[in-house]
């Protein structure tokens, strides 16, 4: 389950209601970008699966009702999955995209802070993984082997 709810690479302060994460240039090659924001994900996604894991037990979510579960579904999404990819994103938005790759990679992060706005009012979408849908498919084809992928 948790997989799903991270299968994107991040969010961040979009800078308004437009959700259009910006990034500026940096000055490491793509190679050397992607091996970066790769590390940055896996550690983000590590530190949210943690999380997860313990705040299912503690809920008891397994055993809860319907109605329950989607309460703690938001409650989940804003406590346990929203910081660490919002702080993913920041992280990567501070190492700078390769020159000539700002917009595709500023695509990418905007993406899922749709995704995640979105989950503000609708979890199932997080929950089921099909809100990152696009972020991942993006971010895959930019060539993250861990950002993006379940």
């Amino acid at each position: 389950m948790l997989g799903l709810l991270i299968a994107g690479c991040g969010s961040a302060d979009s800078g308004g209601d437009n959700d259009q994460v910006t990034i500026e240039s940096g000055s490491l090659s793509k190679k050397e970008f992607i091996e970066k924001a790769d590390a940055i994900c896996r550690a983000r996604v590590s530190e949210a699966h943690e999380e997860f894991e313990a705040f299912v037990e503690r809920k008891k979510v397994a055993t809860a009702s319907s109605a329950e579960q989607a309460v703690l579904a938001t409650e989940a999404i804003d406590t346990i999955i929203r910081p660490p990819l919002e702080k993913q994103i920041s992280e990567i938005r501070d190492i700078g995209a390769p020159v000539g790759d700002e917009d595709q990679v500023a695509g990418i992060l905007t993406a899922i802070q749709k995704a995640l706005d979105e989950g503000q009012t609708d979890p199932t979408g997080i929950i089921g993984g099909s809100s990152f849908a696009r972020s991942s498919t993006l971010a895959q084809k930019y060539g993250f082997a861990v950002c993006g992928s379940v």
